[in-house]
């Protein structure tokens, strides 16, 4: 069973792209969902992995920094509910925060189904 300080670092490892780090936490057969970040269809884990890549590019290119704070977190066997907040970060106004929830289905210990809503 995961911890939260287990999920806090997945999320480090996110926000940093470390993408072999990342396929430790990710099962092959990874299948993300999302709303309200730009997606169109489901991921695989590649495009998945990918995706995150030109969000931190995107981000980067304006100055900005984002960070995930996983700020409450339910575990129940295999399916683990986090909401939180990211932190954006810029150089030259005020930091703000937006809003997330996750869920994630867990399969031989791997995250196997991803569903974000982001900004709620």
């Amino acid at each position: 069973m995961m911890t939260l300080e287990e999920i806090q670092q997945f999320f480090r490892y996110s926000d940093d792209v470390d993408r072999e780090k990342l396929r430790e936490w990710l099962h092959p057969d990874l299948l993300l969902t999302a709303i309200n970040v730009g997606l169109e269809k489901p991921l695989n884990l590649e495009e998945y992995l990918d995706f995150i890549e030109r969000m931190k590019t995107y981000h980067a290119d304006r100055g900005e920094v984002t960070k995930h704070i996983p700020t409450n977190v339910l575990i129940e066997g295999d399916f683990i509910a986090i909401s939180g907040h990211v932190l954006h970060s810029y150089p030259d106004k005020a930091d703000e925060y937006s809003t997330y929830f996750d869920f994630w289905k867990l399969r031989d210990g791997k995250i196997v189904e991803y569903s974000i809503a982001h900004d709620l």
